[in-house]
């Protein structure tokens, strides 16, 4: 009893110290990546409050100057379109002016000459005056003083031309002297001096108003000048600002950076020398531990041929022997990512059944699970596949350990078997804790264990998953995860068959030893191994006592 207690703490003992070896040393890589997140977060946060505080009056200042800049283009076009209609106004004025003019040339030829050239020249200047007074009334419309003036305008205009008229008629009586005497008379050339005189005032009206619109469009130029200027001053200042800005963000980007870099060289040589601990503990435990387990059969042979074994002694032995195989197993499991990180796990391609495979697994595995009955279903008849008949047991004693230790309450199991054309699934059942979701993505990672496995402080160094993932993968095939929290979890592996394996079915029952035991942890004769190191053994399928010590007393006859 006390030796399987010490065996019992011995192995305790190296699993604590080997997860928390293994804790320690992946602690560089979590402070890593805790570190680069923080201070990913806290440097967004600082530059993005600083690009922020400069940004803003920035955005402000191009604000003002885009409406600055649009009320300076707004009064131009205000002032641009008043300057443009005084002119008119006056262009008009002027044109009423010189056709008044040509009308008065053209009327006294007509009187000294009487030729109807020169009377129709004057009915044309005539009706030239009548259209641009027209225009006039048009352009003056919403100004009442020059709308007025208009007004006068034209009704001189038109007693001007019923004088002119009287003195055409009276030409064409050939009483010439009257026609002239119409012409310069004192209220003819009143007339006249009137229509020059209010052309000209309507005249110096439009200018001066084209002269305060210049000077006003002036003034406010030169302030919106001054203000635009300020504005663009203070753009300026802001750009410089954000530049700075931006340039020290770049700084401190790449100063991260290199932080960055630093502490991922830390956490990668962190991993590194866990991966040489858990290489070197393990083969340095595979030694002692060989050696214990051959001293453990010896004591029990010799006192077997000294007195005959007990039921309590034989209970003992058999204890013994699980926790052995159990360190065994840790250790192999340890071996096995030491060789998948190198690339060295060696995965054997034979032919065998693995109905037979699937059957003999469960078989050893249920008398150490009373607690948790095991259903299989499987096919009728033999399912071929080429594998490795070792390691495809390690994979299912993985599965059904991890279903009967995450299900503390018990309860059943079921292992499914099916086959489709191109693959067969295997399918391990358990109605335990489940694993949240956010979990399941990460469940093959090295190393990982999922938060409720924590909670319930569970044993394990969250790398059997990790090898059997590897494992099938070398097999091509895959798996995957279904799981529900509090209701249970679903592993399912699918590898791929072939019609014409069928065909051998000697061949593939050599993968399966009669004995009841699929493989042995020495027989690794028809494997490749990509680095060229031989394997070490894998853990071993559990197995019942009897089985066990007849096969201890084959080894030490």
């Amino acid at each position: 009893m006390d030796a399987k207690d010490a065996l019992h703490r011995l192995q305790g003992t190296l699993s604590i110290s080997i997860e928390r070896a293994a804790a320690r040393l992946s602690s560089p890589l979590h402070a890593f990546a805790v570190r680069m997140h923080s201070g990913a977060s806290d440097l967004r946060l600082h530059q993005g409050r600083r690009l922020a505080l400069v940004f803003t009056p920035l955005l402000l200042a191009i604000i003002v100057s885009g409406l600055l800049a649009g009320r300076s283009v707004r009064d131009l076009i205000d002032a641009g379109q008043i300057i443009a209609h005084a002119h008119d106004v006056g262009f008009q004025v002027t044109h009423v002016a010189t056709a008044l003019a040509d009308a008065e040339i053209n009327e006294r030829s007509y009187l000294l000459t009487g030729s109807a050239t020169d009377l129709a020249a004057y009915s044309t200047a005539h009706a030239e005056i009548d259209v641009a007074i027209s225009q006039l009334q048009v352009l003056t419309a919403n100004d009442a003083a020059q709308r007025y003036r208009t007004a006068q305008l034209k009704s001189l205009v038109a007693e001007r031309h019923a004088q002119l008229q009287l003195a055409n008629t009276l030409r064409a009586q050939q009483r010439t002297a009257e026609a002239v005497a119409v012409v310069r008379s004192a209220k003819s050339t009143q007339t006249m001096e009137s229509l020059r005189a209010l052309l000209a005032q309507t005249h110096a009206v439009e200018d001066q108003r084209i002269d305060a619109r210049l000077h006003a469009a002036s003034s406010r130029l030169f302030g919106g000048q001054g203000q635009l200027l300020t504005a663009t001053a203070a753009n300026i200042l802001l750009l410089a600002a954000l530049f700075v800005l931006i340039w020290d963000a770049f700084g401190e980007r790449e100063r991260h950076l290199r932080t960055e870099r630093e502490a991922r060289a830390e956490a990668e040589r962190a991993i590194l020398l866990r991966d040489q601990f858990l290489s070197v503990a393990s083969h340095e435990l595979r030694t002692p531990v060989t050696g214990l387990v051959s001293g453990v059969e010896l004591l029990e042979r010799r006192l077997s041929r000294i007195l005959p074994l007990d039921e309590r002694l034989r209970q003992n032995f058999a204890a013994l022997h699980r926790q052995l195989t159990r360190l065994q197993a840790l250790i192999a499991t340890m071996l096995d990512v030491s060789r998948i990180e190198r690339g060295q796990l060696s995965i054997a391609h034979d032919p065998l059944d693995l109905v037979s495979l699937v059957q003999t697994v469960v078989e050893e595995v249920r008398p150490t699970a009373q607690a948790h009955p095991i259903e299989l279903i499987a096919p009728a008849g033999a399912l071929f596949v080429r594998g490795d008949a070792m390691r495809l047991s390690q994979v299912l004693l993985n599965l059904l350990q991890n279903a009967i230790k995450y299900s503390p309450d018990g309860g059943p199991i079921q292992v499914k078997l099916t086959r489709t054309a191109s693959e067969a699934a295997l399918s391990v059942t358990d109605h335990g804790m489940g694993i949240p979701a956010d979990a399941v993505p990460h469940l093959f990672e090295r190393f990982y264990r999922a938060p409720p496995v924590r909670s319930e402080h569970i044993s394990g160094m969250g790398i059997g998953l990790y090898v059997v993932g590897e494992i099938v993968a070398l097999h091509g095939g895959e798996i995957t995860v279904s799981s529900t929290e509090g209701v249970g979890s679903t592993f399912t592996v699918r590898l791929p068959i072939s019609a014409a394996e069928e065909s051998a079915p000697a061949a593939a029952a050599d993968a399966v030893p009669a004995s009841g035991h699929v493989g042995s942890p020495q027989d690794d004769t028809n494997k490749t191994t990509k680095g060229g190191e031989a394997p070490s053994p894998p853990s071993p399928p559990l197995a019942t006592d009897e089985d066990e010590r007849s096969k201890d007393r084959r080894l030490l006859m």
